[in-house]
Formats: structure tokens, sequence, C-alpha cells
């Protein structure tokens, strides 16, 4: 019977352990509160595009932001309620009065609630607004290329634009107008910037511009140094070096692997790194066979090289 009930004591603290261990390591944030810094809280404008920023808590893994029209106690509309890791979030808004509110959270705890209000007021004068640009991002791996962009209340159509490595450089897109906020677009690979500007009948914005990594071709297949083809030792350390190159975004990272037949299926280890170089440490004498496939920044993937074999003796 004693031991019956040790064991179930044993599973019960071991329970206690494993469903406590987040709340263990995460910082507790329940007493604290957001510091909002911009807008500040009553500003009445007629600039519609936002940016709301506020101090970051010690602790906090990410920030809930949640904008409504026309307050919290009696919500007309729900704006936005969104998941932010940063201290900041830019977003365009219409003609109304506003709350908005941010809260730090992590894993296991939440921080009160930090309130601001707003008023927009509407203006047929776009000269100092802002088109919020939503995609794509800064790199992208496709040559169709979707830009996305808030709409500007009060703005009857948008001018896009598109120019190869400077702005009013080259176009790769000559200004384009639409009557909507999307336009699909077929670009080489290259850097760019694109920017948008929107304008009705008695005014219009200055563009809001974004820089553009346009990348569909995979990186170099790597090439290995070191240790070499056939090489023999018997040091049990071994210093790994390859080249490996991606001419557009740049090299992500590399993955090594090294296996322990020639075949290339029995996998003894796998390093992930962005220098080139790894440092693997083996207990066996064996001989081994080593491998470096690349991953640029768009996501594209090289060809594995050829495999290397060395010996530990």
């Amino acid at each position: 019977m004693r031991r019956l009930t040790i064991r179930i004591t044993s599973v019960f603290w071991m329970l206690v352990i494993l469903t406590g261990c987040n709340a263990f390591f995460e910082a507790n944030i329940t007493n604290q509160s957001v510091t909002l810094l911009a807008p500040t809280s009553g500003v009445k404008t007629e600039y519609a595009a936002q940016t709301f920023l506020w101090e970051q808590i010690d602790g906090a893994s990410d920030y809930r932001l949640q904008i409504v029209s026309p307050s919290f106690d009696s919500i007309r509309v729900m704006v936005l309620d969104t998941i932010i890791s940063t201290d900041k979030f830019s977003y365009v808004l219409f003609p109304s009065v506003f709350e908005w509110r941010v809260r730090a959270q992590n894993s296991v705890y939440q921080s009160s609630w930090a309130l601001g209000k707003l008023q927009i007021y509407s203006t047929t004068d776009l000269t100092g607004q802002k088109v919020n640009l939503l995609s794509p991002g800064t790199i992208t791996n496709s040559n169709t290329v979707n830009f996305q962009w808030d709409i500007l209340y009060n703005a009857n159509h948008y001018t896009l634009v598109v120019y190869k490595d400077l702005w009013q450089g080259s176009p790769a897109l000559n200004p384009t107008v639409v009557d909507t906020t999307f336009l699909t677009s077929t670009l080489t690979d290259g850097n760019y910037l694109w920017g948008v500007k929107a304008q009705n009948s008695t005014s219009e914005t200055l563009y809001s511009q974004k820089s553009l990594i346009v990348d569909s071709t995979p990186p170099t297949q790597p090439v290995l140094s070191a240790p070499s083809n056939g090489s023999v030792g018997t040091s049990k350390t071994i210093s790994f070096t390859w080249n490996s190159s991606d001419l557009t975004s740049g090299i992500s990272q590399d993955t090594l692997k090294v296996f322990s037949d020639i075949n290339l299926s029995t996998l003894v280890k796998s390093v992930a790194t962005a220098s080139k170089s790894a440092q693997i440490t083996f207990t066996n004498p064996a001989v081994y066979y080593w491998t470096v496939r690349s991953v640029d920044k768009a996501g594209n993937v090289s060809l594995t090289s050829n495999a290397f074999g060395f010996t530990i003796n």
C-alpha cells in the first residue's frame, strides 16, 4: 500500500512540474501596464494613417492591439484585433471616433489593458495623407508579384510605380492608375523600389515607398572544401568548411549533413549554420560522408553538393 501511495504521489508531482513548467520560467506581468506613446490619447486629426506605438515590457513575448469605434463600452465596429511581436503597428483608419488598447502577454500571463482615444476627421484634401502598403514583403521568390495596399477614404484612384534598384531610376513598371487597392505584375529577379499614391479630383498624397527583392533562382550548388574527399585522420573533432553563394537575396543558411554510408541513407549528424563552417566531434572511428545544401533568404533551395568521404582512425 505504501508503494502505491509513493507512486501516486510521484505521478502527481510529475504532473505539477510538467504543467507548471511554463509558469515557472515566464515572467509574471499581471501587475504591469503598457505605456502608450502614440497617438496621444484624445488627439483629433485628419490624418487617417496612424502608427500605434507603446513601450515594451520585460517578460512579454507579444502584444494584443484592439481598435474599436466608437468605444469599448459601445462597440459599433470592431476595427482591429491582432497580436504583434513588436512595439508598433501602422494602420489606416476612417473618419470616426475610436478607442484603442494594448496589453502585454506571454504564454502564461497577461498585463492589464492600456487605453487610448482618438478621432479622425473627414477631409477631401489628401495632401497630408499616406497610403499604407500591405504586400509583398521585402523578399519574394515569385516573379508574379501581387501588390496590395490599404484603402484611403476620399481617394478615387491610386497610382502604382515600380523602379529597378533606385527610386525614380529605371522603371520596371511605369506609373499605372487603378481604381482598386491591388495590382499584379511580373518582375524579373532583382532589387526594386515600389510606391503607391492616392488621388482624387483636387489633391493627391505623396508616394508611399517600399523596397523589394525578387529572387526566384536557387543558390548555386555548394562546393565542399574540408575535410577533403578521401582524407584520413585521427582527430575525432572535424572542422568542416565549404563555399556557397546566392546572387540576389543572399544565403539564409546552409545545412551540413554527415552520413555513415556511401548511399547517404544513415544520418549521423545535421547542423544548420550561416557561417559556411561547422565543427563536429564524433564518438566512433569510421568512414563518414558529408554534404551541404543551401537555402537563400527568399526560400529557394539549392542542389545538394557532391558528397565527400573522410576517415577517422
